[in-house]
């Protein structure tokens, strides 16, 4: 299936994913602050929201059980960690096909439905999937927006205007996937002031708007990383199919 540019203007939400380097251990289970005072993502990654202590932010920018890392799938959908019989990996109510070499990792979260260390070009990136339930973590473009501001540009544009985002629709589910790169410039811990700092930095992530709810896919780590590995990142989208 052929991507099909969407809107420049799409906005963005912070949606974690380690990458590799620097990053700070997560904090299960922390209560959130109250949305209204949530400052865009500021965890190594961008957390959705990002209103938790936990360093990593993995909270929705929604109150609830969501809110303090009670996710969960809708009831009688396959639970995480499990593989369908054909191989995918199931994370919730969707499983993909995980691409050979990529080392899966422990989830340190329950809103994380799972993560990989991928060594390519070089260097090592990580991606992360998220779930925050059925509310998701905001839209579409306040996701991709919080995304934007995380990296800074050599030639001083918003990074939004540097950013490749695409459309495509994969097994009924719309996905949303954006590209960017530049300056790693996220915070290290929600409103901390202290930032990361990985120059030539690159960032691969997609939406994808499942039946029960939005999956945040995230690879953050080294360009040339990052690049090496986009094509598998394409065909672990291009897997993606309801879990039965």
């Amino acid at each position: 299936m052929l991507w099909r540019c969407a809107s420049v203007g799409l906005l963005a939400a912070g949606v974690c994913l380690s990458a590799g380097a620097g990053c700070s251990k997560e904090q299960k289970q922390e209560p959130a602050k109250d949305p209204a005072a949530m400052a865009p993502s500021g965890d190594p990654h961008g957390t959705a929201g990002a209103a938790a202590v936990n360093p990593h932010g993995d909270v929705p920018a929604h109150g609830g059980a969501a809110a303090h890392g009670d996710a969960s799938v809708q009831p009688g959908a396959p639970a995480a960690g499990q593989t369908t019989a054909d191989g995918k990996r199931i994370l919730g109510a969707v499983a993909v096909a995980v691409p050979q070499g990529w080392q899966e990792e422990r989830v340190t979260s329950s809103m994380r439905r799972g993560q990989w260390k991928i060594d390519a070009g070089g260097g090592q990136a990580e991606l992360v999937v998220y779930y925050f339930g059925q509310a998701g973590a905001g839209s579409v473009e306040k996701n991709l927006e919080r995304w934007y501001g995380q990296f800074e540009q050599p030639d001083g544009r918003p990074s939004k205007e540097a950013a490749q985002t695409t459309e495509k629709t994969v097994g009924d589910m719309k996905v949303t996937r954006v590209d960017v790169g530049g300056r790693y410039v996220a915070e290290v811990r929600p409103g901390a002031g202290e930032r990361h700092d990985m120059s030539s930095a690159r960032m691969l992530a997609a939406i994808v708007e499942a039946p029960d709810g939005a999956y945040y896919f995230k690879m953050v780590g080294p360009d040339a990383t990052v690049k090496a590995a986009a094509a598998d990142f394409d065909k672990m989208l291009d897997s993606l199919a309801k879990a039965q």
